[in-house]
C-alpha cells in the first residue's frame, strides 16, 4: 500500500507517520471486498455509505483488506436476526459517535505526543523514530480501551434491561 501523498517540503517523521497511516494489510477497492466477502457490491456500498467501512484512499475509494473480517462479523448480527434495515442504523450510529471521539484521540496525540516531539528532538531522523514508536503503541492501546469501554457498557444495559423486563434484581 502507498503512504498519503506529501508535500514538496515533507521532513523525515512526516514521511515515516505517513507511512504509518497507511498501514501495512494492504487495500483492495470494494468491488474486490465483494469477491473476498461473498456479499453483493450493493450491499457493500450501502455500509460503506453509513459509515462502518471507511474508506482509507479517496480517489479511487480503497478499503483495508482487513475490512473483510469486519463485514463478515458485521454481517453475523443480521444473520443472528437482526434486520438489515436496523443494522445499517447501527452502522450509521457507531460512525457518527466514533468520528468525533478519533478526531479527538488524534488531537490529543498532536498536542501531547507529536507537537513536544518535534519541539525537543534533535534531528528529524530521531523524531520519526519517536512518533512512530509512540504511535504504533498508542493506536492500539487507544483501539483497546475502546473497545473494551463499549463491551463494558453493552453489558450493563443489557443487564439493566432484563433486570427491568424480568423484575429480576429488585
Amino acid at each position: 500500500m502507498s503512504a498519503p501523498r506529501l508535500p514538496d517540503d515533507a521532513d523525515a517523521s512526516d514521511e515515516a507517520l505517513a507511512g504509518v497511516l497507511a498501514g501495512d494489510d494492504g487495500l483492495v477497492s470494494l468491488e474486490e471486498l465483494a469477491r473476498v466477502t461473498g456479499l453483493s457490491l450493493a450491499v457493500l456500498q450501502t455500509v460503506a455509505r453509513e459509515g462502518l467501512l471507511v474508506a482509507r484512499t479517496e480517489d479511487p475509494p480503497r478499503y483495508a483488506v482487513a475490512d473483510a473480517e469486519l463485514v463478515r462479523t458485521a454481517m453475523e448480527l443480521v444473520d443472528a436476526g437482526l434486520p438489515l434495515g436496523e443494522f445499517l442504523d447501527l452502522a450509521r450510529r457507531t460512525d457518527e459517535a466514533m468520528r468525533p471521539l478519533a478526531e479527538h484521540a488524534v488531537d490529543l496525540f498532536v498536542r501531547f505526543v507529536r507537537d513536544p516531539v518535534l519541539g525537543t528532538s534533535g534531528d528529524d531522523a530521531e523524531a520519526a523514530a519517536r512518533l512512530v514508536a509512540a504511535f504504533e503503541t498508542m493506536l492500539p492501546a487507544t483501539e483497546a480501551l475502546v473497545g473494551r469501554h463499549f463491551r463494558e457498557l453493552l453489558l450493563v444495559a443489557a443487564r439493566e434491561r432484563w433486570e427491568r423486563e424480568t423484575g429480576a434484581g429488585a
